[in-house]
């Protein structure tokens, strides 16, 4: 089965559970490209930053005045093939499926970069691509048929990453591009949000768009300021990188190639191949995923104590999406560590995932570098507590005590996916 044949196997999963949901995907034809082109050109200007060749991008930017049309500038430079002409489905937005494939390049790199991996039986024939799953999350899945394999990111993922990501670090406050001693308090991040009213309005807007109407991306996009860049990008890109390097952990550990261990799938009415998650396989899939993304992170200039912060970001992430969950549907938070019963059964909670995570790297890594992955770790963790409690506490109760409870699409997804929540 050749790449075509697997891409075309995606468009049918995806049609599908476009279907099963009842919901219209966007279809990105020829129309779809020139609405895009016209309300994204921040979007497109970022991935163009990525590309390498220096001339053409500056012939770009140079010959482009912004409220002329972009889309017939595009078809004068090879900008339009890198984007548009690569995109596998018509359901694949250009732009997430470009970071995509920017990221497992990242990933694969790091792989072949390490001895332990390089040579590893289970990492060809692997391609990316989005499946909406309600979820912020990815999976792994086998082709029927042949040694392929899928990664399949929620269609919504990389918006909450965003989303997220700038609200955390407009908490933490304006920021250099140096972090290798990087510390803040509760008490800054307090100080920082009683001077700033627009973090906590985007932060509510983000939870009802995602929770309640169950689409992070009808949230308000905006361009954040300069001095917040650094590390909204730094938090975003690592957290997408860990995600990747999960799911090539799950594939590298041959979770995906045991026939014994796999079981199939309902995607709408089409069905894939899913490997019999258990949480040993996560927490394997966990410390692979961190090597990788260190690795990547590190190849960006992030020190290694600082660049396990893709995993930890994710999982705070992970962590305060379980807890919107919780109040919304209980009017309180339900300990998942305490009440394991009560979590999906192949996920661990993301907070026992970060305890047995960091009890593992503390055996592979020197003292002094783990401590500075726990103080940045802690760092960021203190902004995400203090919007936790300050912010989305308050707002979900009101929320709960309205009535008011995860979106349909939300939970009819979760339950397709990972039992009742």
């Amino acid at each position: 089965m050749d790449n075509n044949q697997v891409y075309k196997y995606l468009e049918t999963l995806q049609e599908g559970i476009f279907a099963s949901l009842d919901l219209k995907p966007d279809v990105y034809d020829e129309a779809m490209l020139s609405v895009i082109m016209k309300t994204n050109t921040d979007n497109i200007f970022n991935i163009i930053h990525g590309f390498k060749d220096d001339k053409e991008k500056e012939r770009l930017f140079k010959g482009w005045k912004r409220g002329t049309d972009l889309l017939d500038f595009f078809r004068q430079t090879n900008y339009f093939d890198k984007i548009f002409g690569s995109i596998p489905t018509k359901f694949e937005n250009p732009f997430y499926y470009n970071v995509l494939i920017s990221i497992q390049s990242e990933i694969v790199n790091a792989i072949v970069s390490l001895d332990e991996y390089k040579n590893n039986p289970y990492i060809n024939n692997i391609y990316v691509g989005t499946l909406p799953s309600g979820l912020v999350n990815a999976r792994a899945v086998a082709v029927p048929g042949s040694e392929n394999k899928l990664i399949l990111f929620d269609n919504e993922f990389f918006t909450f990453a965003s989303l997220f990501a700038k609200v955390v670090a407009r908490a933490i406050g304006p920021m250099k591009s140096n972090i290798s001693n990087f510390s803040i308090s509760r008490e800054s991040i307090i100080l920082n949000l009683t001077k700033d009213d627009d973090t906590p309005k985007r932060l509510v807007e983000l939870i009802y768009m995602f929770f309640v109407n169950g689409k992070p991306g009808s949230a308000s996009a905006y361009t954040l300021e300069d001095e917040y860049f650094y590390m909204s990008e730094l938090l975003r890109n690592s957290l997408e990188s860990f995600a990747m390097g999960h799911e090539y952990g799950h594939i590298i550990s041959g979770h995906l190639s045991d026939k014994t261990n796999t079981h199939e799938t309902n995607f709408g009415d089409n069905k894939a191949n899913e490997f019999n998650k258990s949480w040993e396989d996560e927490y394997v899939a966990d410390f692979h995923g961190a090597i990788l993304s260190s690795t990547a992170l590190q190849s960006n200039s992030l020190s290694l104590g600082n660049s396990f912060i893709g995993f930890d970001f994710f999982m705070m992430a992970a962590t305060f999406i379980e807890r919107c969950i919780s109040v919304l549907n209980r009017g309180s938070v339900v300990n998942l560590v305490l009440f394991p019963e009560m979590s999906a059964d192949s996920h661990p909670p993301a907070a026992l995932r970060m305890r047995t995570f960091h009890e593992r790297l503390t055996k592979n890594i020197p003292e002094s570098t783990h401590f500075q992955a726990l103080d940045f770790g802690k760092s960021i963790s203190n902004a995400i507590d203090v919007l936790w409690f300050g912010v989305a506490v308050p707002f979900l109760r009101i929320l709960h005590a309205d009535g008011v409870r995860p979106s349909n699409y939300w939970l009819e997804t979760a339950r397709k996916y990972r039992g009742e929540y």
